[in-house]
């Protein structure tokens, strides 16, 4: 499965915890599923790679009767912090935590920066943090007993983007490797190209007096977008809603350790017309682009605004992230409608798909496993089954290190790779 990420590490009895995310389920309405339990009382310490709910929006339920330290850099926790807060408006009837919880989490978490080194107290475990270039903040945690090195890569990307740089790949030795696959075997397109197609079909939909509508993932996608639009000379209107303009502001105060330029940002953000209040939305009017979350259009304000253009032909709206299947976005682009007020509507605005996606490609993976060093096991995870089975494939075909694919609630033993 691709969500619901948690990985415990045990060591001389100490318990070390690596994301501890919820699985969401394709359908508004769906319950939140929570991954297997943990005693918070046995953990040393938890470690998150980056703050979406698949792989944080469970940590929160740990701090009811849990005291570790959670090490983290400071954006993934306030990015946590809006998620989660989103996350009990919307499901607190089905969370096992409140917002003290939260406020506990923050209250015991430890930040570290990039390449940091730091002990876990009362166990054997370090840990270090690189840059997954996946959000800004995310992280590759390398964790060591004093006896084998893991890399645990979380979501990673390979190629540089406009608002983050690429992964860091200086690893050094290795004994074993928990990988994502969720594009295992896949090529994204040529992003410069990508990039070039989407801002001059955006372009010609706003000349022609429509409007654009980008429905984009409020963590990351959303300040991509307007990053694409303003670096490649989109002339037009700007604006931005929901989440996705509190991101913005946490990602204007943060320095090139966690967003590439930040004086681009800056400037582009300048340019972009906030709509920080359901009364302004008034004033979004005539051509232009809204760049509005959610991104597979299963809430938020993208609702609101799809509402407003979706029925006339000089509109347009551009899918920038995945689909899936099941979700109001996939249904808009094969089959062109939506469900509007509980009825099912032709939707008469054109529907795009460009693919800007913040995970590694094939091309990556292979960059990734020709520069590791040692002879570490493989676990490849965060993948549906053909994607972990080709990742699995080329691991042991191209490269000759052993790998498997890990079950829910599987153990085993990397020192001895007996039941490997």
């Amino acid at each position: 499965q691709v969500e619901g990420s948690a990985l415990l590490l045990q060591s001389k009895n100490s318990n070390f915890l690596l994301d501890y995310g919820v699985s969401l389920g394709n359908h508004k309405g769906d319950p939140p599923v929570f991954p297997n339990h943990v005693s918070p009382k046995s953990l040393s310490g938890i470690s998150l790679s980056h703050s979406h709910l698949d792989h944080c929006g469970a940590i929160p339920h740990l701090y009811i009767s849990g005291h570790m330290k959670c090490y983290i850099t400071k954006p993934t926790l306030d990015q946590v912090s809006l998620l989660i807060n989103d996350f009990l408006k919307l499901s607190g009837n089905y969370l096992t935590y409140e917002r003290k919880e939260l406020e506990k989490m923050k209250s015991n978490s430890h930040f570290l920066n990039f390449d940091d080194e730091v002990k876990v107290s009362n166990s054997p475990f370090t840990i270090k943090l690189l840059d997954a270039g996946h959000i800004p903040g995310s992280s590759q945690i390398i964790i060591n007993d004093g006896k084998h090195r893991i890399l645990y890569t979380g979501n990673v990307n390979s190629v540089e983007t406009r608002l983050q740089p690429a992964m860091d790949f200086n690893y050094g030795e290795l004994d074993a490797i928990v990988c994502e696959s969720t594009y295992a075997g896949t090529s994204h397109p040529d992003r410069k190209q990508e990039e070039k197609n989407f801002v001059n079909k955006v372009q010609e939909v706003v000349d022609n007096g429509g409007i654009a509508q980008v429905p984009a993932f409020a963590i990351g996608r959303s300040q991509e977008i307007l990053l694409i639009l303003t670096e490649n000379n989109y002339k037009g209107n700007i604006y931005m809603d929901g989440m996705a303009v509190k991101a913005a502001d946490l990602y204007s105060t943060y320095d090139k350790q966690f967003v590439k330029d930040p004086d681009s940002l800056k400037r582009a953000l300048k340019r972009t017309t906030m709509i920080r209040d359901s009364r302004d939305r008034n004033a979004v009017s005539g051509p232009g682009v809204i760049i509005s979350p959610a991104g597979m259009l299963g809430g938020g304000t993208a609702i609101h605004y799809l509402s407003r253009i979706y029925d006339n032909p000089k509109n347009a709206i551009f899918m920038v992230g995945f689909q899936a299947p099941g979700t109001s976005g996939y249904r808009l682009l094969n089959e062109k409608t939506i469900y509007m007020r509980g009825k099912k509507r032709k939707v008469k605005a054109g529907a795009y798909m460009f693919k800007f996606s913040s995970h590694i490609d094939q091309n990556g993976f292979e960059k990734l496993f020709k520069s590791i060093k040692g002879n570490p096991t493989v676990f490849v995870m965060h993948g549906e089954e053909h994607k972990l089975e080709y990742l699995m494939n080329y691991i042991s075909q191209e490269i000759g290190l052993k790998s498997c694919s890990p079950e829910l609630g599987n153990e085993y033993d990397i020192s001895s790779n007996s039941s490997i």
